[in-house]
């Protein structure tokens, strides 16, 4: 499991990246956008599975606990990236550079959960 979120957490980068270099080209954009679809769903499909095995906890309340944690999580970086998008009137550039930041900030975050869970610090 570790592996496939790691992988997952990879092809997310490499999406963003894509999408970061290729600025300047809609369809460049497009595809760096597929591979990053892929890797957040491959990452995410995971991180679910592994966050519904913690013992000792009802299945329900942490998937919705998860479910809530991501929408409040999306919501606080699509109103900065609005106004950042707004700033920078809405250009492609603006669109990939900020996907690219707040994407390394959820490589990180994804990166520090699946080494806690390899490691189990919070048993």
């Amino acid at each position: 499991m570790y592996s496939i979120v790691k992988l997952g957490n990879y092809l997310l980068m490499l999406g963003l990246t894509i999408s970061l270099l290729g600025s300047n080209n809609i369809d460049v954009i497009v595809a760096g956008l597929f591979v990053h679809t892929l890797g957040v769903g491959i990452a995410n499909g995971c991180i679910m599975r592994l966050v519904m095995s913690i013992k000792g906890y009802s299945h329900v309340m942490l998937a919705s606990m998860l479910g809530v944690m991501q929408a409040i999580l999306f919501a606080v970086i699509l109103t900065i990236m609005n106004e950042y998008f707004s700033y920078l009137q809405f250009s492609l550039m603006s669109f990939t550079t900020a996907s690219f930041i707040f994407g390394l900030i959820a490589f990180f975050i994804i990166s520090n959960y699946i080494v806690a869970y390899r490691n189990r610090k919070w048993l």
